[in-house]
């Protein structure tokens, strides 16, 4: 298919070892923090929210921001056939990103036309401030204010002021469970030979990411983002009833072990397939983290509801919307390989390629290792498909968001929300 199939296996192996400490997500720094505590509003007299059109704002991480919304597809070794946005892809300024790295790119989901949009997530945030090892500003869910630089909640109330804000929409807490950690462990124990083998899922470190004492923080962690989400809108003059918080719960960028289309002997999964979990590994991605995480973040939301009851929560279940179209799953392909359709504008793409980025090996010059594991073109697509259906013409609901076939006159892939909508409320204000 190409000529990296042809090298030996040696010199294939000693190229994975080589670029594998390197070349997987980069969702989290550990540089240092710049935070505020929270700004409480109580007791501030409302000054009456802004009239005119509703707008929807998005808040948050990766996930939310757009990360890998260029790539339409996984194409070994060039990316010409997946590039559905070009360079400017991440470009929220003029002719620039307005805040480097943070990649809110052009087809990330709030952009559901319906109404206005902004997108202020962005790609590496956790729940405060920071600046990661890269020397890249992360802006957190806080007040942080330093030589231009703010965080979220603070350019939230900035621009609330002056646009009637309808509708928030947030995914925050990946990150602050050292999600890219967790997955280099897992890319480092597929590698290793099998004598030495062991699994990510039991390695001490990782145990320590997800631990109950972790869980804690993070809720709490979580909690106060969320607060401070609501007393960014108080402060713009808003009532609690004049908008909607929505949670974007994660959706599951793998598949379990058993429908991977690689096996585990060898080392396709990550060289061709960009996908380097072991078996076990892989089911654990899928019962044990990916649940942990998203149930970690309807907590915290719990918790905020219960010290301001008259927020009105809801929340849209992401994480079954890529099944049978994450990453390496059976049921789709490579844009060019055997299988593969041979272009992202084939008419049946959408349907038989995959919707997440490989964890990159491959194409390293031609994309960004933060890219990887994350919803591309496609994917982003989908999940926008889904919040037009949250929004709901301002009538926001909950539910969860489920896949469906073929693409929708605006290109999107078809999606459903379905359930119960009283089920996808938090608290009692909103129902």
């Amino acid at each position: 298919m190409n000529s990296f199939s042809n090298l030996t296996a040696r010199t294939r192996l000693t190229f994975v070892l080589g670029v594998a400490l390197t070349s997987v997500l980069i969702l989290a720094g550990c540089g240092s923090v710049q935070t505020q505590g929270r700004l409480a509003a109580k007791g501030v007299t409302s000054t009456g929210s802004p009239t005119g059109e509703p707008w929807v704002v998005s808040l948050g991480d990766s996930f939310i921001s757009g990360e890998a919304g260029r790539w339409a597809g996984n194409e070994s070794f060039t990316t010409a056939d997946v590039d559905a946005l070009g360079s400017s892809a991440y470009f929220d300024g003029a002719g620039r990103e307005s805040v480097n790295r943070c990649h809110r790119s052009a087809s990330a989901g709030i952009h559901i036309g319906d109404t206005p949009s902004l997108n202020l997530a962005c790609s590496g945030a956790i729940t405060s401030t920071k600046v990661d090892e890269a020397g890249n500003f992360k802006p957190g869910i806080d007040f942080s204010s330093e030589g231009g630089r703010k965080g979220q909640a603070l350019m939230l109330k900035e621009f609330a002021k002056d646009h009637r804000v309808a509708m928030v929409a947030l995914s925050i807490g990946g990150n602050d469970f050292n999600f890219s950690p967790i997955i280099a462990e897992c890319i480092k124990s597929f590698l290793k030979p099998s004598i030495f083998g062991s699994y990510c899922s039991k390695d001490s470190k990782v145990q320590s990411y997800i631990s109950s004492k972790a869980a804690d923080r993070v809720r709490e962690d979580t909690t106060q983002a969320i607060l401070r989400i609501a007393d960014a809108m108080e402060q713009a003059g808003y009532e609690d009833s004049d908008w909607t918080l929505v949670l974007q719960q994660y959706p599951n960028p793998l598949p379990r072990a058993g429908a991977i289309r690689y096996t585990e002997s060898g080392y396709d999964r990550q060289l061709v397939g960009g996908c380097g979990f072991r078996d076990r590994d892989a089911n654990w991605a899928s019962d044990t983290l990916l649940p942990l995480v998203n149930t970690t973040f309807v907590e915290a939301a719990q918790q905020a509801s219960a010290e301001r009851p008259t927020l009105r929560i809801a929340r849209m279940d992401a994480s079954r919307a890529f099944d049978l179209r994450a990453l390496c799953d059976a049921d789709v392909e490579r844009v060019g390989s055997n299988n593969g359709v041979d272009s992202w504008q084939a008419e049946d793409a959408a349907d038989r390629s995959e919707w997440v980025m490989e964890i990159n090996m491959v194409n390293p010059n031609d994309t960004f290792q933060q890219e990887s594991l994350h919803p591309n073109y496609w994917g982003q697509l989908a999940l926008r498909n889904c919040w037009r259906q949250v929004w709901n013409d301002g009538d926001v609901r909950g539910g969860a968001c489920t896949r469906g076939a073929g693409l929708n006159e605006l290109g999107e892939p078809q999606m459903s929300l379905e359930g119960n909508s009283d089920g996808y409320w938090i608290g009692e204000a909103a129902r």
